[in-house]
């Protein structure tokens, strides 16, 4: 590829090092560098430049910024329909389990290869998948409401600073940016948490 991942959800320490020692490509067993990287090396203080003017930027434009694009992040971020599913997956994995315990309860003592056995068998099997199921889902649940959580609070912090008056701290990264990339035209692409990007040239 020609870019390179700078940080994610809110990295910043180290990551002009970062930079200077990722190749492109898939690492594994017979994995060899490629003999020459063409992603350029970058520092810290020029990564956290380019911030500042990719914030900045940002600030000035952010009355021109489209509602549309909002209400697109927040929709993406909703999670009724995820919910909703959640409860029906809840009901289901409960029948399941009353199914199994009733099944115990009439069949106390079945020889291990009669039908109910086998009955038996099935139905443990659907609750254990139903349950990953569930899970998998409260899981999802749970990233895009910490996700949402992060995009507010983005939204409130971004509405109150000034662009007069903008200094870089690690806290102000981990607030507005969800990553960075550095690209082998010498520039810094970085996508903000509603999704809009800034792409800066690095300063030598």
């Amino acid at each position: 590829g020609d870019r390179v991942l700078v940080g994610v959800a809110g990295e910043v320490k180290g990551l002009g090092e970062a930079v200077n020692h990722v190749h492109s490509g898939v690492g594994g067993a017979g994995f060899t560098p490629p003999a020459r990287c063409t992603t350029p090396h970058v520092s810290e203080e020029q990564v956290t430049e380019a911030f500042l003017d990719a914030v900045h930027h940002l600030l000035v434009s952010r009355d021109q910024v489209d509602e549309l694009v909002d209400k697109a992040m927040r929709a993406e971020l909703d999670t009724t329909d995820l919910h909703i599913k959640a409860d029906q997956l809840f009901a289901r994995v409960g029948a399941a389990a009353e199914a199994i315990d009733q099944l115990i309860s009439r069949n106390a003592r079945v020889s291990k290869t009669s039908p109910k056995q086998r009955r038996f068998a099935k139905l443990t099997s659907e609750h254990a998948a139903l349950l990953d199921e569930y899970h998998q889902l409260l899981a999802q649940i749970s990233d895009l409401e910490n996700r949402q959580a992060a995009y507010c609070y983005y939204k409130e912090q971004l509405a109150i600073l000034d662009p007069a008056s903008i200094e870089f701290t690690p806290y102000l990264w981990h607030i507005l940016v969800d990553h960075a990339e550095v690209g082998t035209d010498d520039t810094i692409t970085f996508t903000f948490r509603d999704g809009a990007k800034q792409t800066q040239h690095i300063g030598k």
